[in-house]
Protein backbone atom coordinates (compact mmCIF):
# COMPACT_ATOMS: atom_id res chain seq x y z
CA UNK A 1 0.00 0.00 0.00
CA UNK A 2 1.29 3.41 -0.33
CA UNK A 3 0.54 7.20 0.46
CA UNK A 4 -0.83 9.22 -2.15
CA UNK A 5 -1.29 13.22 -2.82
CA UNK A 6 -4.03 13.55 -5.43
CA UNK A 7 -3.42 17.11 -7.43
CA UNK A 8 -5.54 18.55 -10.62
CA UNK A 9 -2.81 18.83 -13.63
CA UNK A 10 -0.84 22.46 -12.62
CA UNK A 11 -2.07 22.59 -8.98
CA UNK A 12 0.27 24.37 -6.77
CA UNK A 13 -1.00 23.36 -3.38
CA UNK A 14 -1.32 21.77 -0.54
CA UNK A 15 2.37 21.60 0.29
CA UNK A 16 3.35 18.06 1.56
CA UNK A 17 4.78 17.44 4.89
CA UNK A 18 7.06 13.72 4.69
CA UNK A 19 7.97 12.47 7.93
CA UNK A 20 11.39 11.08 7.90
CA UNK A 21 13.06 8.95 10.30
CA UNK A 22 16.02 6.86 10.74
CA UNK A 23 16.55 3.26 11.82
CA UNK A 24 18.47 3.77 15.24
CA UNK A 25 21.99 1.99 15.02
CA UNK A 26 22.58 0.86 18.49
CA UNK A 27 18.85 -0.66 18.93
CA UNK A 28 17.47 -2.41 15.46
CA UNK A 29 13.76 -1.68 14.75
CA UNK A 30 13.74 1.58 16.28
CA UNK A 31 13.36 5.07 14.74
CA UNK A 32 14.02 8.20 15.89
CA UNK A 33 13.22 11.63 13.84
CA UNK A 34 16.04 12.88 11.71
CA UNK A 35 17.24 15.99 11.77
CA UNK A 36 17.32 17.63 7.99
CA UNK A 37 17.83 21.14 9.03
CA UNK A 38 20.36 22.65 6.50
CA UNK A 39 20.54 19.74 4.01
CA UNK A 40 19.96 20.17 0.33
CA UNK A 41 17.62 17.68 -1.45
CA UNK A 42 17.84 16.02 -4.64
CA UNK A 43 14.04 15.44 -5.29
CA UNK A 44 12.39 13.81 -9.36
CA UNK A 45 8.98 11.94 -9.51
CA UNK A 46 8.64 9.12 -11.87
CA UNK A 47 6.27 7.60 -14.15
CA UNK A 48 6.57 4.27 -16.59
CA UNK A 49 10.02 5.59 -17.52
CA UNK A 50 9.53 9.31 -17.47
CA UNK A 51 11.22 11.42 -14.73
CA UNK A 52 9.90 14.79 -13.86
CA UNK A 53 12.38 17.13 -11.30
CA UNK A 54 10.34 19.63 -10.38
CA UNK A 55 11.64 23.01 -9.19
CA UNK A 56 9.64 22.16 -5.83
CA UNK A 57 10.83 24.37 -2.80
CA UNK A 58 12.20 21.29 0.32
CA UNK A 59 12.74 22.48 3.91
CA UNK A 60 13.77 20.40 5.91
CA UNK A 61 13.17 19.99 9.84
CA UNK A 62 13.76 17.96 12.56
CA UNK A 63 11.98 15.11 11.68
CA UNK A 64 10.02 15.90 8.43
CA UNK A 65 10.81 17.78 5.36
CA UNK A 66 8.08 19.95 3.27
CA UNK A 67 7.56 19.75 -0.16
CA UNK A 68 6.27 23.48 -1.22
CA UNK A 69 5.22 23.20 -5.12
CA UNK A 70 6.37 25.92 -7.44
CA UNK A 71 4.06 27.18 -10.58
CA UNK A 72 3.72 24.22 -12.94
CA UNK A 73 5.84 21.44 -10.89
CA UNK A 74 2.66 19.44 -11.21
CA UNK A 75 2.10 20.31 -14.92
CA UNK A 76 2.31 16.80 -15.79
CA UNK A 77 0.58 13.41 -17.71
CA UNK A 78 -2.17 12.88 -15.39
CA UNK A 79 -0.94 9.10 -13.96
CA UNK A 80 0.74 8.21 -10.59
CA UNK A 81 3.87 9.39 -9.91
CA UNK A 82 6.14 8.01 -7.23
CA UNK A 83 8.21 10.21 -4.96
CA UNK A 84 12.00 9.89 -4.96
CA UNK A 85 14.09 11.93 -2.79
CA UNK A 86 17.54 11.93 -0.81
CA UNK A 87 19.11 14.56 1.48
CA UNK A 88 22.57 15.29 1.59
CA UNK A 89 24.00 16.70 5.09
CA UNK A 90 27.34 16.54 6.41
CA UNK A 91 28.26 15.17 3.11
CA UNK A 92 26.16 12.15 4.10
CA UNK A 93 23.54 11.01 1.78
CA UNK A 94 20.37 9.46 3.05
CA UNK A 95 17.16 8.33 0.36
CA UNK A 96 13.65 8.59 1.59
CA UNK A 97 12.37 5.15 2.20
CA UNK A 98 9.49 5.07 3.55
CA UNK A 99 7.94 1.54 4.54
CA UNK A 100 4.93 2.40 1.67
CA UNK A 101 5.82 4.24 -1.59
CA UNK A 102 4.69 7.70 -1.84
CA UNK A 103 3.11 8.27 -4.91
CA UNK A 104 2.06 11.66 -6.43
CA UNK A 105 -1.71 10.97 -8.37
CA UNK A 106 -2.10 13.81 -11.15
CA UNK A 107 -5.70 14.03 -12.64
Amino acid sequence: MSTSFYYGRGDESPAIRLPWQEEVSATPGTYADLDLTGSTFVFTLANRGTTSTPDATLTGADGYVDIAWAADDLDLEPGVWVVNLVSTSSGRDRTYSPRNPITIVIK
